[in-house]
């Protein structure tokens, strides 16, 4: 392999300085000037392509119309001309589809100057072809491609981010999850975030060329739910699927638990894998006779607790954040600042449906924020907030509080029980004039029950 001399634009020197690390890496490396020309290849790049660097170098990669098909697969997005990091899928040089791919990662490196140049890193991407009906592999076009890319990357694994302990053990069990096809069970209350979970755990993961599905046999008949994963065509005899979330589990009849044993103990090694997501842990799913015992035992080999937000009450600004820059990316909707009320609101309230009901809350907030006849003053404050959520803290009286470590509830549902009853007896007996079995009757409860209840919250005349 000849020597290659630095590109225009970069420090100069011996291309053993610069260069030598990527010279034995394995994966195939290339660098582009400014100009986005082709200026460097590894000893990897060459092998790959089965050319020598003289005849790569120079190569047009700018996206404009060429007659290189190398020049055409390694085209460098717009983004990244921008500053950003971007991850493509190409079919390959004098090829229109795939698989195999190619996964290209541009890494823009800027000067004080600007643009000094563009890294690139290319993998080999071949999955196990699969035969269609006329029995040909089939192909995929690049703008399909780069469609399941693109939704891969919504689901990365800076959603899991977290201090807590809590969110580190998660972090730790879906990274093991995500090397093997090992089936999963997730515990989480709803809107704990779940699915999302197990979309990372798809898309990060050993199964990430396969598609992801999810069913919820709560919400179907029982036959349907057996037609849908071992039918004609059913999902778990899918070969083009890669992962399987069936939510709430416990709601499968026997006799589709026990075909899907059956099914697992023929299944390939390519089948697709399954996540089952519960608001319970396996063992107790068995104990209520919702599961049965042989399979939890096959299918709850890696059991993944999703921690309530209320137990990450710490890292809810950045969670915030996070949640208003997703809103504004897909509503392509203005995101006024936030006002300290608002953030206090946020942090007194439990969430008892935990993240859903945090994204509701904020979408709904930022709805309100932009509407011409609310009074914001570019802010979100408190009063943009679902009414349901200021009601709840409004009756139990709680006053915005601090950041707590606590992973108790914060907002127990008996106080709240007990502020609500009193009010309404002191309306009755209002209303009433203080006549306890007129008030009684209009409560729609008997008199000595009255009686008992306004002793028991010390209610006086």
């Amino acid at each position: 392999m000849a020597e290659q001399s630095p590109p225009s634009g970069f420090p100069s020197g011996s291309p053993s300085r610069w260069a030598a690390w990527l010279q034995q890496a394995s994966e195939p490396f290339f660098l582009l000037n400014r100009k986005r020309r082709l200026r460097f290849v590894n000893a990897a790049m060459e092998r790959m392509l089965g050319q020598a660097s003289e005849q790569l170098l120079g190569i047009n990669c700018s996206g404009r119309r060429t007659n290189e098909p190398l020049g055409h697969a390694l085209r460098v997005p717009p983004e990244v001309v921008q500053g950003r990091v971007e991850i493509v899928r190409r079919a390959l040089p004098n090829a229109r589809v795939g698989p195999p791919w190619w996964e290209i990662t541009f890494v823009p490196l800027s000067g004080n100057d600007g643009l000094l140049g563009i890294l690139g890193r290319v993998q080999v991407i071949a999955p196990p072809p699969i035969p269609t009906a006329s029995g040909k592999p089939r192909a995929f076009s690049e703008a399909l491609m780069a469609l399941r890319l693109q939704t891969a990357q919504q689901f990365s694994m800076d959603l899991l981010r977290g201090e807590g302990v809590a969110m580190q053990r998660l972090l730790a069990q879906v990274r093991l999850g995500m090397q093997t096809r090992t089936p999963i069970w997730l515990i989480g209350e709803p809107g704990s975030g779940k699915s999302t979970t197990a979309r990372i755990i798809h898309h990060q993961g050993v199964t990430r060329e396969g598609t992801f599905a999810r069913i919820r046999p709560a919400t179907l008949p029982n036959h349907l739910v057996a037609s849908m994963l071992l039918g004609l065509g059913g999902l778990l005899n899918n070969p083009h699927l890669g992962c399987l979330l069936i939510d709430s589990p416990e709601h499968l009849s026997a006799d589709v638990q026990h075909a899907i044993l059956d099914w697992a103990d023929d299944a390939p090694a390519s089948a697709p894998r399954l996540i089952l997501a519960s608001g319970q842990s396996a063992d107790l799913a068995v104990q209520s006779g919702g599961i049965l015992p042989e399979f939890a035992a096959r299918f709850a080999v890696l059991e993944i607790s999703v921690p309530p937000l209320r137990s990450r009450i710490d890292e809810l600004p950045r969670i915030v954040r996070s949640m208003l820059e997703a809103i504004q990316q897909t509503s392509d909707t203005p995101i006024p600042s936030i006002s300290q009320e608002f953030n206090e609101i946020l942090k007194a309230y439990s969430w008892p449906g935990n993240l859903r009901e945090l994204r509701e809350a904020l979408t709904h907030a930022v709805r309100a924020a932009n509407d011409p006849g609310q009074k914001s003053d570019g802010k979100l404050d408190a009063s943009l907030l679902p009414r349901g959520i200021l009601e709840v803290l409004r009756f139990a009286r709680i006053p915005p509080r601090t950041v707590s470590n606590t992973s108790q509830p914060f907002l127990a549902l008996d106080p709240i029980l007990e502020q609500v009853e009193r009010r309404m007896i002191i309306l009755a007996l209002k209303k009433t004039n203080g006549n306890r079995a007129a008030a009684a009757e209009m409560l729609g409860i008997w008199r000595t029950r009255l009686l008992r209840r306004i002793d028991a919250l010390k209610i006086e005349d």
